[in-house]
């Protein structure tokens, strides 16, 4: 009976001491840390950023294989993974927001190894909340959140069937003193031209047309553009990734029948000439001044 009850405690004592070292190992790995921080950028382009630092091993020290770190971010039904390379610092664009989307949340999840270290989860929309009730912020960076709020519920109410973002009222802005666009022709290349903006995490100019010549030639401030024939007949070219401080940036298109060294239309425009144009429009008026709005608040942003 004594030598079955020894195997007995024997066999405890070894399982205890398995246990123990497993125990001891999940929570040496469970201590690998790091500094996290999760930040909005709204003066050039809509965006969610990341950042992991100071990297430390399970045992509190500097983590000198920053690999066994790993992010998994997910956004708008989107998941991607990084591995990390930098002990000191790394920093992520866990998302891309276009206006209309603000209140979409962002999930990040930090791994060591196999182990989740760190979660978050967050949108775009409560970051920019937090930057307007926090008095310690300065005016000039809560007036930007402030616009951009407005300008995310003007563009649910726009392009959104049902709308989640409430409480925005626009300012009442007239837009003047902007580039007015103009037209000059010399041999009716391009015709019935015409313009819109699609409003992603930057915004993307379109300029459409008509023109006699299927083989036109377009450029864009000098640089050829593609030209890309539209469902219903006619041409587009697309000036993609414009900042929302570079609303005022004039752009010179010329459209030049084939072969021809000299344009046969000329066209001046800057994604402000639109917006001036329909700040009066019945459906666009709305999120018009309210993209102007904002771009007078990241302007007065980027001035310090």
């Amino acid at each position: 009976m004594n030598s079955k009850i020894a195997k007995v405690l024997s066999l405890l004592l070894a399982l205890l001491v398995a246990l123990t070292m497993c125990n001891i190992a999940v929570s040496a790995d469970s201590k690998a840390s790091a500094d996290y921080s999760l930040s909005l950028a709204l003066q050039g382009e809509i965006m969610v950023t990341f950042r992991v630092s100071n990297l430390r091993d399970g045992s509190g020290n500097p983590e000198s294989n920053p690999s066994r770190f790993k992010v998994e971010y997910t956004y708008n039904g989107v998941t991607k993974t990084k591995t990390l390379t930098n002990a000191s610092e790394n920093v992520l664009v866990v998302a891309k927001c276009a206006a209309k989307d603000l209140d979409k949340t962002v999930n990040v999840t930090v791994y060591y190894d196999d182990a989740v270290i760190h979660y978050v989860n967050r949108s775009a929309m409560e970051c920019c909340v937090d930057y307007v009730d926090d008095p310690y912020v300065s005016e000039k960076l809560r007036n930007l959140c402030d616009s951009m709020l407005t300008f995310a519920g003007a563009s649910q109410a726009r392009f959104n069937k049902y709308p989640t973002i409430y409480g925005w009222s626009i300012p009442d802005t007239t837009i003047t003193g902007v580039t007015v666009a103009s037209v000059h022709q010399e041999d009716y290349v391009a015709e019935n031209i015409r313009a819109s903006l699609v409003l992603e995490s930057k915004t993307k100019l379109k300029i459409y047309f008509d023109s006699y010549d299927s083989d036109v030639v377009v450029k864009v401030n000098d640089k050829k553009a593609t030209v890309i024939p539209t469902e219903f007949g006619g041409y587009y070219i697309a000036i993609p990734n414009i900042s929302i401080t570079d609303l005022d940036k004039t752009y010179t298109v010329d459209f030049y029948e084939y072969g021809e060294t000299e344009p046969g239309t000329t066209l001046t425009y800057s994604p402000l000439s639109y917006l001036e144009r329909m700040q009066n429009d019945d459906i666009e008026r709305d999120i018009c001044k309210a993209m102007y709005n904002y771009y007078v608040a990241a302007e007065a942003y980027i001035a310090d």
